[in-house]
């Protein structure tokens, strides 16, 4: 049962784990943090004062209520073996989660065998250059496993969130559920990035002119989300331009990489625009005969 002095052990200081860790310090919440690199671990003992840092499983003499799992998704299955060999039945009742968006819950099947209450909670956001105050009201992603829905959004809620509990066909999908996020921030990084290096091709590093398109067209697409048969696209790609695109192709003919960029770009659009019935067939095998790489 989870209460106010209910303490939380984290296992991984990477992307996530590292501003939770932060969060925790700051909620007196946090007992202790496993990381396994020795210069990480020296790292981070001038940011965490005040819970136990250690760097194996083995190092561990208890286990507080919950434990965050926030490691690479090659290491959560040796992870939950480790735990589950060490503390067996010592593992009933604790609430157990790992933070990853793709994978299944069944990776912590040996800690559910033992008695834990188990459930994967996946911030829904981008951890580049991300701080404690990042996970003020965000929203994770939750299969919920053996655990308590009322449970887990109290566990979310310590940690600031809120709890977006996944439907079984959601789950099912759960590696489109993911790419949801890497669509948002992964290609959107993308795309800034290929603007950026069009600047430089012309010294045109221009922020603030930049941000006034990305943002305008993030604000026209978010007004429009509701309607799924809208795609607010204006430009040469929506009209079939072949005069303009053409002209775009021939810029870039001394940087073959940019061009290939553009092109790929180009051809994932044109696919989209068909998907939204924006561009009739016969002029997009056209355009995408022009595009391809």
């Amino acid at each position: 049962m989870i209460n106010k002095k209910s303490t939380i052990g984290l296992i991984g200081a990477g992307m996530v784990g590292m501003p939770l860790a932060k969060l925790l310090e700051e909620k007196n919440l946090l007992e202790f943090v496993l990381i396994r690199n020795p210069e990480k671990a020296r790292n981070l003992s001038s940011t965490i004062l005040k819970a136990e840092i250690y760097n194996d499983i083995s190092e561990i003499p208890s286990l507080p209520d919950i434990i965050i799992l926030a490691v690479n998704n090659n290491a959560y299955k040796d992870i939950a073996n480790q735990l589950a060999s060490q503390f067996q039945n010592n593992l009933s009742n604790k609430y157990i989660f790992h933070t990853s968006g793709p994978l299944s819950l069944e990776i912590l099947n040996p800690l559910k065998e033992m008695g834990a209450f188990i459930f994967a909670a996946h911030p829904f956001q981008t951890f580049f250059e991300a701080d404690e105050k990042i996970f003020n009201n965000l929203i994770w992603g939750i299969d919920k496993g053996n655990t308590q829905e009322r449970e887990i959004a109290e566990i979310i809620s310590m940690l600031n969130g809120k709890a977006m509990f996944l439907t079984d066909y959601q789950i099912e999908h759960k590696d489109l559920y993911h790419l949801i996020a890497v669509a948002c921030s992964n290609f959107l990084f993308s795309i800034i990035e290929f603007a950026k290096l069009l600047g430089n091709e012309i010294n045109l590093n221009n922020k603030e002119l930049i941000s006034q398109i990305i943002l305008h067209t993030v604000e026209v697409s978010m007004n429009n989300f509701e309607n799924i048969d809208k795609f607010p696209i204006s430009g040469p790609l929506s009209r079939g331009d072949r005069l303009v695109l053409q002209g775009h192709i021939d810029s870039l003919k001394n940087s073959k990489a940019l061009q290939l960029a553009y092109k790929h770009f180009s051809l994932a659009t044109i696919e989209l625009l068909i998907q939204n019935n924006i561009l009739p067939g016969d002029k997009a095998n056209e355009i995408k005969e022009l595009l391809k790489p």
